[in-house]
């Protein structure tokens, strides 16, 4: 780049990068290029540029680089303020599901003894129905017996 001039195309390439950096901050500062588009550099001529052309380029760098500086300068506070929302929305999406977790934690340890008083009934169902069945099998053989007398 350095020992020769910006083609016009460059120059065009350029400026439209500028208008539309600054529209785009107007607009949402979280989509913006931070670097302009690569411009392919053309063929340098065969004869070196003169001390004076290459102060100026350097000149021209140095004040493009400023530009640069300047618009990323101002850039730069939007995406930090985007990106400290999205934290902060990170952060309450976080609190918000330990809540609804010790909510479920809540509910599963109240589930947890009704499953175990569900489990106890049962059993003592079972050992009921057993006990019953013992007697109705008791009472069958005393009618039996009682039957074979008459």
């Amino acid at each position: 780049i350095f020992g020769r001039e910006k083609t016009e195309e460059e120059e065009q390439a350029d400026a439209a990068w500028e208008r539309q950096t600054l529209k785009s901050t107007q607009q949402s500062p979280q989509s913006l290029p931070l670097q302009p588009p690569t411009i392919q550099p053309e063929r340098r001529p065969s004869t070196p540029p003169s001390p004076s052309a290459v102060l100026q380029r350097k000149a021209e760098i140095d004040a493009n680089f400023r530009e640069s500086m300047i618009l990323e300068s101002t850039l730069l506070p939007a995406k930090l303020h985007t990106a400290l929302d999205d934290v902060s929305t990170l952060e309450s999406s976080m609190s918000a599901v330990t809540t609804l977790l010790g909510a479920f934690a809540n509910i599963v340890e109240e589930q947890s003894e009704i499953v175990g008083q569900i489990n106890r009934q049962a059993v003592t169902a079972v050992e009921e129905v057993e006990k019953g069945g013992g007697e109705l099998r008791t009472a069958k053989k005393h009618i039996e017996s009682t039957s074979l007398v008459v």
